[in-house]
């Protein structure tokens, strides 16, 4: 009698613990802050989506580009952004919302449940008495939540800023998931490394703090690894030209990230880019990509020299095209800025005969006629 008591106090408890009103809040909050990526998903979709239908299609009749030029028509803004390219990303988001939301809310029963059990993402390697083991496994527990805290946080605020900016592709929910499982599992290993050290004992009240930088930054984290790495690996071999982007005026670290989604991660690939294919893949101005495409033109022709031109102000492909029909000009250019005045030609020529280049003006010269014309009105 007494064993069929204590199994009906058991199945008891049980509900009470998983459907008690703290545990019915706590999954409330899981569901309105996982619900916060459907929501964003659903505005961008049927609201945003249509001024920007109706922003591309202004822009391809001022630029004067028809279907057969460039490839594109209004009706692509539907097709880029489709309804079924959405599904699969935002439930794999939202899935690794509720499962970090979870962790967060419910991570203490988890815990608990299993006292001092090894564990072999909460404790790794370690072994040792259950009072150590399960002090390890509250420490790692903690970080992981405080990772995907840190990382969710910055990713909430990339998506509102690509929604209103009416930029929220696909790619944007899949970017955002990953970044909160890596962020994760980066902090978890930088607090596996910490607590090797001898000031593993100094830096353990620290960990929450760092869990949730490297939740915000984690590839500033991986950089900073990257680079130690690479210092031991360099070797005395001579490598090509980087071309980064860093070297476009204008452009920062979150330009940089959005263009290297659509496959542009250094100014060679800039300079190649379709106009028309970032301005509808990008929320950037047609005029500020058409100043960093002329920059990037310029820059891998003349690469580290490019500040010595910057310095004379020509900043732009455009703005050595003009000079190219002045010899006089071009050969003062080449004594200031200490270039080769055979190697200023031979660029010249080029930037003379490059079609694109040609068309790239055309546009930029449309798009501030057409701002002219609104200032006027």
């Amino acid at each position: 009698m007494n064993g069929i008591t204590e199994e009906l106090k058991y199945a008891v408890k049980i509900p009470l613990t998983y459907f008690s009103v703290t545990s019915c809040f706590k999954i409330a909050i899981i569901a309105c802050l996982s619900g916060f990526v459907i929501a964003t998903a659903y505005s961008f979709l049927h609201f945003r989506l249509r001024k920007k239908e109706h922003e591309y299609a202004k822009l391809l009749n001022i630029l004067g580009a028809s279907e057969n030029d460039s490839q594109f028509s209004p009706r692509t803004v539907s097709q880029e952004y489709s309804v079924d390219d959405y599904w699969l990303p935002v439930a794999f988001n939202t899935f690794v919302c509720i499962l970090g939301f979870y962790s967060l809310l419910f991570g203490s029963y988890m815990i608990s449940s299993h006292y001092g059990k090894p564990n072999m993402l909460l404790t790794g390697m370690s072994w040792g008495d259950p009072d150590m083991m399960q002090k390890l496994r509250w420490q790692n527990q903690l970080v992981l939540s405080f990772a995907f805290v840190g990382a969710f946080l910055w990713s909430a605020q990339n998506i509102i800023r690509r929604l209103l900016a009416g930029d929220l592709t696909p790619n944007t929910y899949y970017s955002s998931a990953l970044r909160m499982l890596f962020a994760s599992v980066l902090s978890l290993m930088l607090s596996f490394f910490l607590e090797t050290l001898p000031s593993a004992e100094s830096t353990r009240e620290s960990l929450p703090f760092i869990a949730f930088i490297s939740g915000m930054l984690p590839e500033n984290t991986l950089a900073i690894l990257k680079e130690r790495v690479n210092s031991i690996l360099r070797t005395g071999r001579k490598t090509s030209h980087d071309l980064p982007l860093e070297m476009i005026e204008g452009i920062n670290i979150f330009h940089k990230l959005r263009l290297s989604e659509e496959g542009i991660d250094n100014a060679q690939n800039l300079a190649e880019a379709n106009l028309i294919d970032l301005v509808l893949k990008t929320p950037f101005n047609p005029n500020q990509l058409i100043d960093w495409i002329a920059q990037a033109r310029l820059y891998i022709y003349f690469k580290d020299d490019i500040s010595n031109l910057r310095a004379l102000g020509v900043r732009t492909a455009f703005d050595l095209n003009d000079l190219s029909t002045d010899p006089g000009r071009l050969t003062q250019l080449a004594q200031e800025a200490t270039i080769s005045n055979t190697r200023l030609s031979i660029v010249c020529d080029r930037l003379v005969e490059d079609e694109s280049l040609a068309r790239l003006s055309q546009f930029h010269k449309k798009l501030n006629a057409n701002e002219q014309v609104q200032q006027l009105s």
